[in-house]
């Protein structure tokens, strides 16, 4: 049977052999570190790559920009309560459940573009990268609706959490995942695996299990 735990209301699926322990923080605070977390950790990467792409015929990024940025997309929708799709749709994406099957799904787990399809009517996906001065380019191809532009989506989730946390208050707060505890008595490979690599760490710096 799957285990259920809810997370800001949410229903969420326990790990096999493991359970997620909930902690409740400020939401203000949480959606800061959010904040600062985008801009000045993947702010720097954005600006890397428009400079080398600038000066390159080779150009970077395509693939490894989107699993950057989608990851805060989902933290952002889990804090307010809701799937990704939703808050995608309310920053304007067209399409905002095959974009989350296409890139978020495909390239966490996969390394090419594939089809998205149903019956025999298909959609090919492709990637863009736009800078600000680029808003017109930026602006017609979010309009078709199978892209996705990292870059786009990086200016329109730091206004949105800007804007989001002017709006709260100290009273306001937010569930997170606080720790993930393993059961030793689970007969799961990976489970397994890594309660032991936890207790020989501890073996190996304490000199105790």
């Amino acid at each position: 049977m799957t285990r259920k735990y809810s997370l800001n209301g949410l229903p969420k699926n326990q790990p096999t052999g493991a359970t997620y322990v909930v902690k409740t923080i400020p939401r203000k605070e949480y959606l800061q570190s959010v904040l600062n977390r985008l801009v000045n950790d993947i702010g720097p990467i954005i600006d890397c790559i428009i400079a080398y792409n600038r000066s390159n015929k080779n150009k970077i990024g395509f693939f490894p920009m989107v699993r950057i940025i989608m990851p805060v997309v989902e933290v952002i929708a889990t804090s307010e309560g809701r799937i990704p799709q939703d808050l995608m749709k309310e920053l304007g994406m067209m399409m905002p459940y095959t974009e989350w099957n296409g890139y978020r799904d495909i390239f966490l787990h996969n390394d090419e573009f594939v089809v998205l399809a149903v019956d025999k009517l298909g959609l090919q996906t492709a990637i863009f990268l736009t800078t600000e001065e680029e808003q017109g380019i930026s602006d017609f191809l979010a309009q078709d609706g199978r892209n996705i532009d990292p870059f786009r989506l990086y200016r329109l989730l730091v206004k949105y959490l800007n804007v989001k946390i002017e709006q709260l208050t100290g009273d306001d707060t937010v569930e997170i995942i606080g720790e993930l505890i393993y059961d030793p008595a689970s007969t799961d490979s990976e489970v397994q695996g890594a309660v032991k690599e936890i207790r020989d760490f501890h073996a190996s710096t304490t000199g105790n299990i």
